[in-house]
């Protein structure tokens, strides 16, 4: 599931550079989704203000342990935070920054599919914002709908890998496309699995989340994240 997600956020914003996400607007909001990872639904919520991002996701049948588990991506502090409110505690990991030579060939791979992009004449609506619909050459059968009304944002900013979307240097190719930020409403593609994901916005709140929704809560416990070391 992790593999197939990262391939969604490649396709919708990512990042372009510094200087590039310095002149695009910065949208500070919630924004939810309704997901299906090949017969698998979910919802996605994503609410970004400042620095930081949260991501929420539900996935139908999870066990309850897992079950109002969230992700706080501290860009300032270059940090995951993964809170389980079922046990009352938290994981702390540093954001990746380096990548193996795997993830370099991947990138390289990903970047002339997405230099492919093509604009069409179709035009949508989603969740009450306006987006165009984009197919690739390489891939027939797979679109975006993708809005440049809303900015960067900034949780579906797939440079750092900082999610579980992931993202990095094939992401530029797409980029270029999108001088004034790119968000993406709608996608329709097929996984490296064979698999059909789809993903779509149902709802858009562009009202700043309280500062509160990105803090780790009041006597929760930090737990050592067993798969990634710390200092």
């Amino acid at each position: 599931m992790r593999v197939a997600l990262q391939v969604l956020v490649v396709a919708s914003c990512g990042v372009a550079g510094a200087s590039l996400l310095q002149a695009q607007k910065t949208f500070e909001g919630t924004i939810s989704y309704d997901v299906d990872m090949g017969g698998t639904p979910m919802q996605l919520t994503l609410s970004s203000r400042g620095k930081r991002v949260r991501q929420d996701m539900e996935i139908l049948g999870s066990n309850v342990v897992s079950r109002g588990t969230y992700q706080l991506i501290e860009y300032d502090k270059h940090s995951v935070v993964t809170v389980v409110p079922q046990m009352k505690r938290y994981m702390v990991a540093d954001l990746p920054t380096s990548r193996g030579q795997s993830d370099a060939a991947r990138d390289s791979a990903r970047e002339k599919t997405w230099a492919s992009i093509t604009a069409t004449d179709r035009h949508e609506t989603i969740a009450g914002v306006a987006c165009r619909v984009y197919v690739l050459e390489e891939r027939p059968g797979d679109e975006w709908c993708i809005t440049s009304a809303l900015g960067h944002f900034l949780g579906l900013d797939g440079g750092s890998r900082a999610t579980p979307f992931g993202g990095g240097p094939a992401s530029t190719a797409l980029m270029r496309n999108f001088r004034d930020g790119a968000v993406l409403l709608r996608m329709r593609m097929t996984g490296d699995d064979g698999r059909t994901i789809s993903m779509i916005a149902t709802k858009i709140d562009r009202t700043p989340p309280p500062t509160s929704k990105f803090s780790i809560p009041s006597g929760f416990e930090e737990m050592q994240n067993p798969m990634v070391p710390r200092p």
